[in-house]
This record gives C-alpha cells, structure tokens and sequence, in this order.
C-alpha cells in the first residue's frame, strides 16, 4: 500500500520534509492510482474480499483483480487486501473530513483493527471511467458490510450514503464535478490563509494552491482553486508549467458551471489566464505535484491586493447572497468592498505622505490576552508597499501594554476597515459599522 498523505494541522509556513523527486510528479503520468479503503471499528462479520471477487466479477468483468499491482496495466486493474493493525483516522481528522458519518462511527472507528484496503491502477486515457467504476464498487462493498469509506487520497472519510450521494451523482457522462472529487484544504499560520486542494492525482494533474491571502477572501479563493481544479480535470492538456486558461463560460459540466454563474457578481469577466509556479512544499500538502496560482501585476504592488484585482476580475464584485445575509456575512461583505475601494483607490493618495487637510483611520485587529481580536482603529502617519504605521486611536480593553496614541504598524492584508475625512469634510468609510447598524432595523 503506498503511503497516505498526512493531514497536519498548524502553522504551515514552516517547510515539510520535502519529498524525493521520483514521489512528486512534474509532467502528466501515463498511469494514474487512486486508494480507497474501507474501515469499521470492529472485525465485520463476513469476510470481505470473496464478496469483493464476486461482484467484481459480476459487475465489473472489464476490470481485472491482480495480487500484485502492475506499473504500467492496459486496462483497469485493482489491488486489494485486507490489512491488520490499519492505522485509521483518528478522532481529530473524523471531526474535520468526516462526511455523513454517525456518531457511532466516529466514536469506533478510529478503534479499527482492520481495513479492506482498495488500490486502483489505470491507463491516463481511463482514468475518468476507472474512477466511477471504483466509486461503484466501493460504494457496494462499503453499504453492504456497513462500513465507512477513506478516500486516502483527499484525506475525507465517507459514510456510505454520502458518497453515493457524492461522488456516484456527480458525473455527467464522463466529465467529474471536481468539488464533489477533490477535497480544498484551508488552513492558517499568523492570520495569512492558504488554500490547497487534494485529489487531482486521481485526474493525472497537479493539486492547486493560492497562497498568502486574507481570512475574508477565503471563499472566493477556494472558489478560484476549484476553478482551476475543473478546467484542469476536463483538460487533456500537458501538465501546467507557465500559465492556466480559465474560462467558466467555456466548464463542459453545465451543473458547475450554473453554480459558478449563479455566484458572480457585478462586472465580472468570468476569465483570465492565470500565471502559475510549482509551489512551495508546506506539512500536509498532497503527495502530488502541486502549483501556486501566481497574481500578475508590478512588484511594487502588494500581493493582496493583486489578488483582489482577479478575484473582482474573474468572480466580479462581491454581492449579497440571495435571502438576507446573517450579520457576520453582512460585515464580511462590507469589508471586502471597503478594503477593495480602500488599495485601488484611497491608497495611492497616501502613499506620498498625508494629504494636506485629510485624516486617514484604518481598523485592524489585534491579539488580547485571551488570544481573541480586538479591533481598533489606528491613524495613518505613512503608507509603504505593504503596511501602515500610525498611531492608535483606542484605548485597548484588554491588550496589556498596549495605549492609545501609542504607535503601531498594521499589516495591509490586516486591514478590516477604513474612515476617510476629507479636506472638504465629508466623512467616508466605516462600510462594516454601516452593516451592522442595517442589521439592527
């Protein structure tokens, strides 16, 4: 059985072991290999694999059962054995990718001592009917012993039910709705967020990436990652080197595509070509080649904010979700259309000093002692390429050492807000405090 991939919660900005050349592919694979295995908690009744060489067999007869898995097959071909003494998932990794499991099996199943482990080898050019023909047969195995399904290789734990729900419905014909295949792993180190997916093996592409981006824009980036994760799996192109083309007019799964459609907002281009590099290796990251979507634009422009310009440019402005947003929806919707006004166009005004008449104020969290946000509004003395420096504005409530008037810098990927007076006297800004005072009417 090959080595699972380890999903490591924390900071993931310190660099993993890197893996050895010949475990990271750089090019498309004329094969690909996709893991399942299936775990109970508890010995099952009936032994598995006679079962496993009946149906296979019966329903099946174009895959063949092997003892050994070859490296390079003409056809589908499956590896299965049971393992004793399996490692399964423990409890933290059930309550983060448990899917549709009962609470029973998330209180047993880490107590597994066995597994029906399942390994899949096919020619690339199969890879789309090899998978569904796997889902089919694990999905069987997995409802009639009653036991979970692991997916090794996006990290997630089905119940049964869900996956045939997930990934048996999902097709149309032969092109995969990737979100339902692939597993986004999002996760953070010092308030700066990274997206990763897990799975695209399965397709002979890369795992994707955007790294470095703010806790507001995490659903617009891992609607990016999916994205790119589709147009790649559709795609019988070379491995990325350089760039991806991403059109979503042009996403053959019409489902996706309506999905995708639904969501955009105003003055949205619904395409670009994207700059990519192989990514920085980081813990938890997919056994896979893996890419980093890179954000074009001069050096002398922060990153967040290039980000921000393709996110408006591909998914358009932010919008309001159909029904009425919670208030937390509410505030995060105000902060992104404040921070994107803010760096396109308030920015550049101040980054020659502070105009004559004017005060600029920016709201950015800081640590209390309880390692909560407190958020405080600080006064803008200078402006460089990626932070503020200035003077607090606030008393902190619960930050020792820390005063108003005192002087701080403030991240730009920080910023949650902004107050403008202007020389003429006007008041602009503060779009997340407007939101909340709507909420309250």
């Amino acid at each position: 059985m090959r080595n699972r991939a380890i999903l490591i919660p924390g900071a993931w900005a310190v660099l993993a072991a890197v893996l050895s050349a010949q475990d990271v592919p750089t090019v498309r694979p004329s094969h690909v290999t996709f893991e399942y295995a299936i775990i109970w908690g508890a010995e099952p009744k009936r032994a598995p694999l006679p079962v496993l060489a009946t149906v296979a067999k019966k329903k099946h007869p174009e895959m063949r059962i092997v003892a050994r898995l070859e490296a390079a097959p003409d056809d589908l071909v499956l590896r299965a054995q049971m393992v004793p003494a399996y490692s399964a998932p423990d409890a933290d990794r059930l309550a983060r990718w448990g899917r549709g499991l009962t609470t029973k099996q998330k209180k047993i199943l880490p107590k597994s001592p066995t597994a029906l482990v399942m390994t899949f080898r096919c020619p690339l050019r199969e890879a789309r009917s090899g998978l569904q023909i796997a889902a089919t047969l694990v999905e069987y195995m997995a409802r009639r012993s009653k036991g979970a399904i692991w997916d090794t290789t996006t990290g997630e734990v089905f119940g049964s039910a869900t996956w045939r729900r997930t990934r048996l419905t999902g097709w149309l014909e032969d092109v995969p709705y990737i979100s339902k295949e692939i597993a986004v792993d999002v996760q953070a180190s010092d308030g700066i967020w990274r997206a990763v997916s897990r799975g695209m093996s399965k397709f002979g592409q890369p795992d994707v990436a955007v790294g470095a981006f703010a806790r507001i824009h995490e659903g617009v980036a891992k609607r990016l990652v999916i994205l790119a994760c589709q147009s790649l799996a559709e795609s019988s192109a070379k491995w990325p080197t350089s760039s991806i083309k991403l059109d979503i007019d042009r996403i053959e799964h019409f489902e996706v595509r309506k999905e995708i459609l639904e969501a955009l907002g105003k003055n949205a281009s619904r395409k670009a070509i994207v700059q990519v590099q192989p990514a920085q290796r980081c813990p938890g990251d997919p056994p896979n080649g893996l890419i980093e979507l890179m954000f074009a634009g001069a050096p002398s422009v922060p990153l967040h904010q290039r980000q921000e310009s393709l996110f408006l440019h591909v998914f358009g402005e932010p919008k309001e979700t159909r029904g009425k947003p919670t208030p937390r929806e509410a505030e995060k919707l105000a902060s992104r259309a404040a921070r994107s006004r803010l760096f396109r166009e308030i920015k550049p005004k101040f980054r020659n000093g502070v105009p004559p008449g004017e005060t600029l104020l920016v709201k950015a969290p800081f640590k209390n002692r309880k390692g909560l946000k407190e958020y405080l509004w600080v006064e803008v003395a200078s402006w460089d390429i990626s932070r503020v420096k200035g003077r607090l504005m606030n008393t902190p409530r619960d930050i020792p050492g820390m005063r108003e008037g005192q002087e701080v810098e403030v991240k730009d990927a920080e910023i949650f807000d902004y107050k403008w007076y202007r020389a003429d006297g006007r008041i602009e800004g503060n779009e997340t405090e407007k939101a909340r005072d709507n909420k309250k009417k």
